[in-house]
């Protein structure tokens, strides 16, 4: 018996003078991302999928920054013509890095179609992060919402997030492009709904809200990624980091990953000659 009690003072002084950032954070984040056809539009430079994928490396790069969080992605796109389809998980919020998730979302925006189903997206998810293998890791959900989504029950809706934030999970809201005019009042709800101590945050910014470094830059300060983010250490100047600038890449750093960075590159020019094309020819 006293050697267990020395044990657990061990442990308690070890917890102690360990960092707050080790203690916390720890999470299953799964990330849902709008992946429609509507997110071609170019109001968001280049195109509204770049700005989500930019913002979707960032959040997965500070998601990871504790080696025992996981995060997962999940495309909220249907296709109308089938009633059995509902959203996809791709991938389950097991990854402790984030290049899994950057490299599946590269090759989802490649064909990006049919129409966004928020409602059915948010039941799969919880379904994926009520299964999750570690049950230390507190469920997070990270969605971004670029296109109108048809509704079929916002009541049904806030009352689902209820039961969510008895089941303690969280949820994050990126509302852009065409999203604020036509979402925002059932999104903010939603997020309304699910919160529990400010654990859950909504960020709203059309294209012409946001600032010069677009909508990453936006996302970078907001209390989505800063609420978790480790104090800067004693004696420090105390500065948040400048976000990084591979935008050009797609957000990725092309010296990690060159192959992956220059897909990404000749992905966005490419979407940009083709809105390009498609505006010159409804002027003519």
């Amino acid at each position: 018996a006293m050697a267990i009690g020395r044990l657990i003072r061990a442990l308690l002084v070890l917890l102690a003078w360990l960092p707050a950032s080790t203690l916390a954070g720890l999470e299953a984040t799964l990330i849902v991302v709008d992946t429609s056809e509507g997110m071609v539009s170019g109001d968001h430079m280049p195109s509204r999928l770049q700005a989500q994928f930019e913002c979707v490396n960032l959040v997965c790069n500070a998601k990871t920054e504790n080696p025992e969080s996981g995060v997962g992605l999940m495309s909220m796109t249907v296709d109308p013509e089938k009633d059995y389809d509902c959203p996809m998980v791709h991938l389950t919020p097991m990854n402790t890095e984030p290049w899994p998730v950057v490299k599946k979302l590269a090759k989802l925006n490649e064909r990006p179609r049919f129409f966004c189903q928020f409602e059915d997206a948010m039941e799969v998810a919880w379904m994926c992060l009520n299964t999750r293998f570690n049950k230390a890791q507190k469920p997070r959900i990270i969605a971004f919402v670029g296109t109108p989504v048809k509704w079929k029950d916002p009541r049904a809706l806030v009352q689902f997030g209820k039961k969510l934030r008895k089941a303690g999970c969280a949820i994050d809201i990126v509302s852009f492009g065409a999203s604020p005019k036509h979402n925002d009042p059932v999104l903010k709800a939603f997020v309304a709904a699910m919160d529990k101590d400010g654990n859950s945050h909504f960020l709203s910014l059309p294209a012409e809200a946001c600032p010069p470094g677009g909508l990453s830059d936006a996302l970078f300060t907001s209390p989505i990624l800063t609420s978790s983010a480790p104090s800067a250490p004693a004696g420090g100047a105390g500065a948040a980091p400048s976000a990084p600038d591979h935008a050009q890449y797609g957000g990725v750093n092309p010296d990690l990953d060159p192959e992956l960075a220059m897909a990404l590159k000749l992905s966005a020019q490419e979407q940009e000659e083709r809105i390009a094309h498609e505006a010159t020819t409804e002027r003519a």
